[in-house]
């Protein structure tokens, strides 16, 4: 595949600023993420199990998987950058009974869920000028369980198209 100059200049300066915001983002977090040997069972009976998506479309009313995990585990940690408020961030965590979490981040912008919160979904940034909006996660201790299976995907109720620049998630999974 061939780039032009300014085409790979474009795709730098892209990717400068995506790593100056994870920075910011994983210093905010980093204290919510120490977890020593003595919190998690044996080495042998878990894995790091990373989500990574990017550049992900979602066409007006249409709805995508990000993922879905069958197993037991948590959800460590997870952060999403989208272009649109409205689109709806759903997690089936399949606990005792069914748990589905609709997350929209203009209804959490609405309710002041905006900075660190390190027991629950939080908003990083929201910016209505620049159409960037990033969700995140940082639960306390092995973060969110899950039994059987853990779903995650994301609706797109608007008239217009939407995308998620990038999706990043630890899960941890049982053995």
């Amino acid at each position: 595949m061939a780039y032009d100059v300014a085409t790979l200049a474009e795709e730098i300066a892209r990717l400068r600023k995506a790593v100056e915001e994870l920075k910011i983002t994983f210093g905010a977090i980093t204290p919510a993420l120490q977890v020593t040997e003595t919190e998690l069972p044996k080495r042998e009976d878990w894995v790091w199990k990373p989500v990574i998506k990017r550049d992900v479309s979602i066409p007006a009313g249409g709805k995508v998987t990000i993922y879905d995990e069958f197993g037991n585990g948590y959800i460590y940690y997870m952060i999403a950058k989208c272009d649109n408020p409205n689109l709806v961030f759903n997690v089936d965590v399949y606990a005792d009974t069914l748990i589905e979490l609709r997350l929209r981040p203009a209804d959490m912008y609405d309710a002041g869920v905006v900075g660190y919160c390190g027991k629950s979904f939080w908003l990083s940034r929201y910016d209505t000028a620049n159409d960037v909006y990033v969700l995140q996660v940082t639960p306390p201790g092995w973060g969110i369980p899950f039994r059987g299976r853990n779903r995650f995907w994301v609706e797109n109720p608007t008239a217009s198209g939407a995308s998620i620049e990038y999706l990043y998630s630890w899960l941890i999974m049982f053995r």
